[in-house]
């Protein structure tokens, strides 16, 4: 897939209609990671206004590992994440694809992942991930993991409860294959949605 076409998926937060800004997926770095007119760069170091890239990514459809590149970048690969200033902001990177907890029911984020891999000749393949919204409005929770590389989605939605057994119970979990998503352009969009589904699987 065209790297254009992973950046361009979707271009504003469905929760916040804030500007999605890519994110390196990391358990314990905070990886800077720049757009330019050139390509998506993973950042090694900035300072003194210098910014130097570690690895390139770029519009052409190559790519470019450069001098100091880490160990733990591993077959020239990296995991980003697509995600607004506000989401970014909360434990994104904590969140548990397919699945609804207390803690989460609570929770108001949005992004979009995807795999950039390079080969041993200096191009490289991309390929979106997921797509997950958790968002919570009048009392309820509206949840959504899509599988953007088959557009299988897993929708779930109920009412908000600190308890478990009222949370199994006031929860409705549908699972749909082959739909495309990238068309809702707000939360309330994909709300209505999932009310829509909730309605013909009752």
């Amino acid at each position: 897939m065209r790297l254009k076409e992973i950046i361009t998926y979707r271009e504003n937060c469905l929760i916040h209609n804030k500007m999605l800004k890519p994110h390196y997926v990391h358990p314990s770095r905070n990886i800077p990671v720049m757009i330019d007119e050139y390509g998506i760069h993973l950042i090694s170091h900035e300072r003194q206004n210098i910014t130097a890239a570690c690895l390139s990514y770029l519009w052409d459809g190559s790519y470019n590992k450069y001098f100091g590149c880490p160990e733990w970048i591993i077959n020239n690969s990296i995991n980003v994440y697509m995600i607004c200033d506000i989401c970014a902001k909360k434990q994104f990177k904590k969140i548990a694809v397919g699945h609804s907890t207390i803690p989460s029911i609570k929770e108001n984020v949005y992004f979009y992942s995807f795999v950039l891999v390079g080969d041993n000749f200096n191009n490289f393949d991309g390929e979106l991930g997921w797509e997950i919204v958790r968002h919570t409005s009048g009392g309820k929770f509206y949840h959504m993991d899509t599988q953007l590389s088959d557009n299988s989605i897993s929708y779930r939605m109920g009412n908000i409860n600190d308890t478990l057994d009222y949370l199994l119970k006031s929860m409705i979990s549908i699972q749909v294959k082959d739909v495309n998503v990238s068309y809702i352009k707000s939360i309330d969009q994909l709300i209505n949605k999932m009310k829509l589904y909730g309605v013909f699987s009752d």
